[in-house]
């Protein structure tokens, strides 16, 4: 495959993307009717065309019917199991979200306990010990004294860097975040006991948001 990327390439350097073009058309015509060649793939860069789903599928079946979870609607990566006494009290629950092969998830002991259980059982997974700071390449970082977030990604820049590196032989210019000079200059000012008590004031103001909020960093 990497050969015939290359063979792409120079051939654009040499036809311009109008040689590729005509390469892809003749392709076309030949494919129609009786090729002169017949290429074999051994295996695929990236899977079969349909591995991404048959992917989700598994997820959705180890939440579904390993688990004992019930799928969300409004977000379908979001998977919820409420476990109630005869009384119909609840006695536990598990609230697990999965972004392709990452999987967070937080609840009571024996819930969490059963849900790291059930997902070895039908897939190889690697526990993290909390607190797990890191998500999909972004760091969280939390401070509850002023009812903020903060979300970095430095290793993600990092190694985008260094693989680019080549290509900057002037290095990289160091921003700590896309935004302007000035207003790097402004969040670099202290906010005063004002603005601090007027935005947590803002905060508590909206109590349904402010739940959502200490629920998913209770599980942080």
């Amino acid at each position: 495959m990497g050969k015939l990327r290359q063979e792409f390439i120079d051939l654009v350097q040499q036809e311009g993307p109008q040689g590729l073009k005509k390469f892809a058309a003749k392709h076309r015509r030949e494919t129609r009717g009786n090729p002169s060649q017949v290429l074999k793939c051994n295996s695929s860069i990236y899977g079969g065309p349909g591995c991404g789903h048959e992917f989700e599928m598994l997820i959705h079946s180890v939440h579904t019917k390993t688990c004992g979870c019930t799928q969300t609607q409004p977000g379908p990566s979001i998977f919820v199991r409420i476990v109630v006494d005869q009384d119909d009290e609840v006695k536990g629950y598990l609230i697990a979200a999965s972004f392709v092969d990452d999987l967070r998830y937080f609840g009571t002991e024996p819930e969490r306990l059963k849900y790291i259980k059930d997902v070895g059982s039908k897939v190889k997974v690697t526990i993290e010990k909390p607190p797990v700071a890191e998500f999909v390449a972004i760091e969280t970082y939390q401070d509850f004294k002023h009812n903020t977030g903060e979300l970095k990604m430095p290793r993600y820049w990092q190694k985008a860097a260094a693989g680019l590196k080549q290509f900057f032989p002037g290095d990289l210019k160091i921003r700590k975040v896309p935004i302007t000079a000035l207003d790097e200059k402004v969040l670099a000012e202290s906010p005063t006991d004002a603005e601090i008590k007027d935005i947590s004031d803002r905060i508590a103001s909206k109590w349904l948001v402010k739940e959502t909020l200490c629920c998913f960093i209770e599980g942080v």
